[in-house]
């Protein structure tokens, strides 16, 4: 990320991440963009958050269009279809994509991804999600002692 830049986070999935039900401008990956937005202005990068969840269909109807629909210049792309898409390889084929088919090499981040390692050591690629490091988590109070105040305590 630099200076000037833009930084694009992108959420793919299911009804549930579309809003469906509690309204699209609550959901997890716009809330997210409310809260970095004005932490990126600082920086001076433009922070946008985009929701391309969607209901009745898949992710893999995405994943056939490369990034084309959801960005070439995606920097974190997020997957978040567990509830629908339960076989490892919709999820798998949506990550392929999203590292292959844009202009940028994305993290990419979603819960239970299936063969994370896989694509870190093979593939070079960022990964994040629970248990992948970048988010400590906490097993005891003195344990969170030693975390930074605002990273206590999550599970």
């Amino acid at each position: 990320v630099m200076t000037g830049d833009t930084f694009k986070l992108v959420l793919g999935g299911h009804s549930a991440a579309a809003g469906h039900g509690a309204g699209f401008n609550q959901s997890h990956v716009i809330e997210a963009g409310h809260v970095l937005e004005p932490v990126f202005a600082h920086l001076g990068v433009e922070f946008r958050a985009y929701n391309f969840a969607q209901g009745g269909m898949g992710t893999a109807q995405q994943a056939l269009a490369g990034m084309d629909l959801r960005g070439k210049e995606t920097d974190w792309i997020m997957w978040d279809s567990s509830m629908t898409e339960k076989p490892a390889f919709f999820n798998n084929f949506f990550m392929r994509q999203a590292l292959i088919a844009g202009n940028r090499a994305p993290v990419i981040m979603a819960d239970g991804i299936q063969d994370a390692q896989h694509f870190h050591d093979v593939a070079g690629a960022s990964v994040a999600g629970a248990g992948q490091g970048w988010t400590p988590m906490t097993t005891s109070d003195e344990q969170a002692k030693t975390v930074p105040w605002a990273a206590q305590y999550l599970v």
